[in-house]
């Protein structure tokens, strides 16, 4: 309270907008400059052309997107070499127990960067990239996951109900 006031009263002081100046007159001509000339440099360079950002492909998984080894010579007819069952037992118990067969050699084939191949009454799909890796997938479940090395010979492996090493060579 300041003194002379009532007891309950306490000193209320006016504000008077018009007693304060502006911010802006009281910088300096120099200080206005520093102000603006960021200000006008950051307007500038929004409004100044954009260059486009560079074309990147979308990274997919091998096998599931559109082949892109047009230019190499992946195609043709792979017939199979050999068929290593890895299984010594299946764990999957879904339906009963089931024994892991060994079947042959399975013909693969590679057209327009696609490859595919039936095993165990499936057929597995998929795209073979330009380094040559190769992921096939079956409606089942099954993946097969290898690659092809520069002599055209493929190697793998298949899993689902059990596992096996495949592996085939490109026909002449």
């Amino acid at each position: 309270m300041l003194a002379g006031e009532g007891a309950g009263r306490q000193h209320q002081e006016q504000w008077d907008p018009s007693q304060i100046e502006p911010i802006a007159d009281r910088m300096g001509e120099p200080m206005k400059r520093l102000f603006l000339s960021p200000m006008l440099l950051l307007g500038v360079a929004a409004c100044a052309p954009q260059l486009a950002p560079p074309l990147v492909a979308a990274a997919s998984p091998p096998g599931l997107a559109p082949s892109k080894n047009m230019r190499l010579n992946y195609d043709g007819t792979y017939v199979g070499v050999s068929v290593v069952k890895n299984s010594a037992g299946n764990t999957w118990t879904s339906g009963g127990s089931q024994p892991c067969v060994t079947e042959p050699a399975p013909i693969l084939v590679i057209s327009r960067g696609r490859a595919q191949f039936l095993w165990q009454g499936y057929t597995l799909t998929g795209n073979v990239t330009p380094s040559g890796a190769l992921m096939m997938t079956s409606s089942f479940g099954q993946v097969f996951e290898g690659s092809i090395n520069s002599q055209h010979r493929i190697t793998g492996q298949v899993t689902g109900y059990c596992s096996y090493d495949l592996t085939w060579q490109k026909q002449s």
